[in-house]
Order: C-alpha cells, then structure tokens, then sequence
C-alpha cells in the first residue's frame, strides 16, 4: 500500500522465483493507479481497488481470481530468496 518504488524494486528481484506461477497483485491504493509502473511485467495481473479494502480485503481479492490451486500471498516487502517455498506444497497434497 503506497509503496509502489518497493514493489517494483522487490518484484524484480522476486520475478525470477516466480517462474511458472500466476500472479497478480492488488493496488489497495485507490488515489493512484499503477498500471504503468508494471508495463515491464506482462504476466502481472493487475487489480485496481475503487476503495481501500486494507490487507485482508486486498489479500481476499486477490485469492478470489487465483485460478491455479495454491495460493502464495507475499507483501510488496518481502524479497524471496530462491523456490523453497514450493517445497510446500507437497504437505497439501492427498495421496
């Protein structure tokens, strides 16, 4: 939420352990769209808020228009270090 210079920032450091994953990120700011900011990201769904829903609100749209099956939530903060986090994803499968 307001921090679009981090966000962009931390999304090209994160985009490389990302491959292969669908994502979307939610503007909660409703003052100030981002859509030209991520031209550089083509694969990035954007969705813009008409109102600031807060991080649950945000975070529940966002998980709303997931299609795959497994969720990743990750804030504008957060730098990813390599794909470890896939490794659990095998906890959630029923064999």
């Amino acid at each position: 939420y307001r921090n679009t210079k981090g966000l962009i920032k931390n999304l090209k450091h994160n985009m490389p352990h990302f491959a292969g994953c669908e994502i979307i990120v939610i503007n909660d700011n409703p003052d100030t769209s981002i859509v030209n900011e991520l031209l550089n990201f083509p694969n990035i769904i954007l969705l813009e808020n008409k109102k600031n829903l807060g991080f649950a609100g945000a975070a529940n749209k966002g998980v709303s228009a997931v299609s795959n099956e497994y969720v990743f939530l990750c804030n504008d903060d957060v730098l990813v270090q390599d794909t470890t986090y896939t490794h659990s994803i095998k906890h959630f499968i029923y064999q």
